[in-house]
C-alpha cells in the first residue's frame, strides 16, 4: 500500500501514461490520513486551517496527476477532470470513474499498470 502512494507522489507532474487503482486509492487513503492528522495539529496549534492550507497546496498537483492518469486506466480523457468543479455531481462522476476497473489491455495512454503487490 506504501508503494502505491509513494508511487503518485513520485510522478507528481506526469499527466501521462496509466494508474491502477491501487496506486490512486492507496494515495487517497493516506492523502486523506494526512489531512486528518494535519486537522487535529492545526486545531490544538490554533492555526485556523494554515497547515491544512498549506499541506492542500503541496499535495494538489500530485492528486491532479493521480486522478489524470487514473481516467486514463478507464479509457477516459484527463480532461474529464473538469467535471469536477461542478458542485455535488461533478465529484460523484469522478469517483464512479474511480471505482471502475482499468481496460485489462494497452490502450491509447499506454501499457495496463502493474499490480502493487508485496
Amino acid at each position: 500500500m506504501f508503494k502505491g502512494c509513494w508511487n503518485a507522489l513520485e510522478k507528481y507532474a506526469v499527466f501521462r501514461g496509466r494508474a491502477g487503482r491501487s496506486e490512486s486509492w492507496s494515495f487517497a487513503v493516506f492523502s486523506t490520513l494526512g489531512m486528518v492528522g494535519l486537522a487535529y495539529v492545526d486545531i490544538a496549534l490554533g492555526l485556523r486551517g494554515t497547515l491544512i492550507l498549506i499541506y492542500g497546496l503541496l499535495i494538489l498537483s500530485p492528486t491532479l496527476s493521480v486522478v489524470v492518469r487514473r481516467l486514463h486506466d478507464t479509457g477516459r480523457s484527463g480532461w474529464w477532470t473538469w467535471v469536477g468543479l461542478v458542485p455535488g455531481l461533478g465529484a460523484l462522476v469522478l469517483l464512479f470513474f474511480a471505482l471502475q476497473r482499468g481496460q485489462k489491455h494497452s490502450n491509447r495512454y499506454g501499457h495496463a499498470p502493474q499490480l502493487f503487490i508485496p
